[in-house]
């Protein structure tokens, strides 16, 4: 039943490339795999930030980047000053500058970044050990955040 809302929370909003990611957070929410489920949900959405990335351009993005750069206080002063010339690179990039940079891009405001952010922290914490011990209604949660400040936002 959870894993069925799930699906349904992104039904019509993703890309073939981002369904595989979806359906393995469903499947670990069957199976109990929670901290799993958001760690997949995560990959779901860099997925869409990655090919949305790509259809703009890099150098759209170091554009972004480089204006983000000029900006003083946080978030922006925890920026690095790396350019993207291909998708491996944007891969092996921090999650944390894709919100940041996104914030241009996408035209987000500060306090979108920041539930992003919040978000980005909860995958770190599934995906590494602690106690966090995240139940089926958390994953809901975390999947509903994800449609609504990543799927909703970052166009195809």
């Amino acid at each position: 039943m959870a894993s069925r809302q799930l699906l349904a929370e992104f039904a019509g909003k993703v890309s073939s490339e981002e369904q595989p990611y979806l359906e393995e957070a469903a499947r670990c929410l069957t199976l109990h795999c929670n901290r799993a489920a958001i760690i997949m949900l995560w990959a779901a959405a860099m997925s869409r930030f990655h090919s949305a990335i790509e259809r703009i351009g890099f150098n759209s993005y170091n554009t972004a980047l480089d204006q983000a750069l000029l900006k003083k206080g946080t978030p922006f002063n925890r920026l690095s000053k790396n350019t993207i010339a291909s998708l491996p690179e944007l891969q092996r990039s921090r999650d944390f500058e894709l919100l940041v940079i996104g914030m241009a891009l996408w035209k987000y405001d500060l306090q979108v970044f920041e539930e992003l952010d919040r978000l980005l922290g909860i995958r770190n914490s599934a995906a590494h050990p602690g106690m966090l011990r995240p139940n089926a209604l958390d994953v809901q949660q975390y999947a509903s955040k994800i449609g609504s400040y990543v799927f909703s936002v970052v166009p195809r």
